[in-house]
């Protein structure tokens, strides 16, 4: 009996298991079953009429996006237009310098180079635009003078005209008596004779000038000379005695 009774427990586990693996499935398969109308019903009947479709479309219209403010137009340059048109243009080409020097004796080096006499065989020369530097030297009469120009482009010719200061003027005078008293061109220049005075001249290589001696006890003598720039003079005057004075 006992055998018996341990052989039908043994029986019943068995069905229960299998029992409680058979309802496990239902239930799998009636989840899976519920699901699937579910999602079926979202979906658009591929079987769905072209009528319908239509209809739909019809009483759906596409949204749209509002308009912003309109894009700003570029303006384009004609094809003809160029960088380099208008007042802002420069030539490249080159120009011909014209020198006028005053005075014409001077030589004259441009850049740097070697000095050369203005004359008939060299009185221009041809540069290309941009700065230069020009220097103008006169020994025998005129102080060295030196300019820079920024010289254009494309011109026919550039006049380039320069003034150079004229050296002084050297006087020497001898008197007799020889202690006396200078003055040129009305007390411009003032100095004792036998003395070396520079006189400025004003407008030419060559000028005349007036100066006047005059001593203790002698009569003032006024006389005209011709000075050159940067040359000395020597002029030698003689005082005539001053007349006695008449006694009271």
């Amino acid at each position: 009996d006992l055998i018996a009774r341990l052989g039908r427990r043994k029986q019943l586990r068995t069905w229960a298991f299998g029992a409680g693996v058979v309802l496990g499935a239902m239930g799998l398969v009636a989840l899976a079953m519920g699901y699937l109308p579910s999602a079926s019903k979202g979906a658009p009947s591929s079987t769905e009429p072209a009528a319908d479709v239509t209809a739909r479309a019809q009483v759906d219209p596409p949204t749209r996006r509002p308009k912003g403010p309109p894009s700003p137009k570029k303006e384009t340059k004609p094809e003809s237009a160029s960088v380099t048109d208008g007042p802002f243009r420069r030539s490249t080409r080159p120009t011909d310098v014209v020198f006028v020097p005053t005075p014409q004796n001077v030589a004259i080096s441009v850049d740097g180079g070697e000095l050369k006499q203005f004359g008939p065989a060299f009185r221009s020369i041809r540069l290309t635009p941009g700065r230069h530097r020009f220097r103008f030297v006169s020994e025998e009469c005129c102080v060295e003078k030196t300019v820079t120009k920024s010289i254009p482009g494309g011109r026919s010719n550039y006049r380039l005209a320069v003034r150079l200061d004229y050296k002084p003027a050297r006087l020497y005078i001898t008197s007799r008596p020889s202690r006396a008293r200078v003055s040129v061109d009305d007390g411009l220049v003032r100095g004792p004779t036998r003395e070396v005075l520079s006189v400025p001249l004003r407008s030419s290589v060559e000028e005349v000038h007036t100066f006047t001696v005059d001593a203790e006890g002698f009569q003032p003598k006024s006389q005209d000379v011709r000075l050159r720039a940067g040359t000395i003079t020597k002029v030698d005057v003689r005082l005539d005695p001053a007349p006695p004075q008449s006694p009271p």
